[in-house]
């Protein structure tokens, strides 16, 4: 009896242990984070601060799994009124914009400049999901991978900002997320919910290596 009551007491010390010193993973192993990122709700209009906000959202996604080869020198970070912003993007809400030049040796294909243009006094926190969303279009050029299926290019962009904005703890955050969830548009609502679905069940890894299939690149 003593010998049974002592087993216990040995596995529920080994739980509580689990529980409280060894984090929750994703299926390939990536701590899953809860909302830690502390942004401000200020308008960005200093292209300075944009840039910073920039790369903070590259430390972010490269913490997610998500790592660029482009360097931060080779970036370039322009804030633009409304107006300037509609001639640049043709369809949604203009909240930012990425144009990048690449070159192409055989196998290999890599971004020789990058501009990311943004609506100029966008809120931090706004502006820090957009950027995750340009920032994985830049990946996909790096790639290869931004050919193919419309829904997965963008949808694949749009799980980016959603894996930055789910660590964002205020309402606006979580209310850009909801849109997202709920959007019927056919490419950024649709498409973002069926990449995200994939991700969600098969992980960073094989989820990045369907964007290759999808999109066109090779893996690297």
């Amino acid at each position: 009896m003593s010998g049974t009551y002592h087993s216990k007491n040995i596995l529920f010390l080994a739980i509580l242990f689990l529980m409280i010193v060894r984090p929750a993973f994703y299926q390939d192993q990536q701590p899953i984070a809860s909302p830690v990122i502390d942004v401000s709700t200020d308008p960005v209009t200093d292209p300075i601060a944009a840039r910073s906000l920039v790369k903070r959202t590259i430390k972010i996604l490269a913490e997610k799994g998500i790592h660029l080869e482009t360097r931060m020198d080779r970036i370039k970070v322009e804030l633009r009124t409304r107006e300037k912003m509609k001639q640049l993007v043709q369809v949604g809400e203009p909240g930012g914009h990425h144009r990048t030049r690449t070159v192409t040796q055989g196998d290999r294909t890599w971004v020789s400049d990058c501009t990311l243009t943004f609506l100029k006094g966008q809120r931090e926190d706004v502006m820090m999901g957009v950027a995750a969303h340009e920032l994985f279009h830049l990946w996909q050029s790096e790639r290869g991978a931004s050919k193919g299926w419309i829904r997965w290019i963008e949808g694949t962009a749009n799980v980016a900002k959603y894996l930055v904005l789910v660590d964002i703890d205020n309402e606006k955050a979580q209310k850009s997320i909801q849109h997202m969830m709920e959007d019927r548009d056919p490419v950024y609502g649709k498409g973002f919910r069926k990449a995200l679905k994939y991700y969600d069940k098969n992980g960073m890894k094989k989820y990045l290596e369907k964007v290759y299939k999808e999109c066109g690149g090779k893996p690297k």
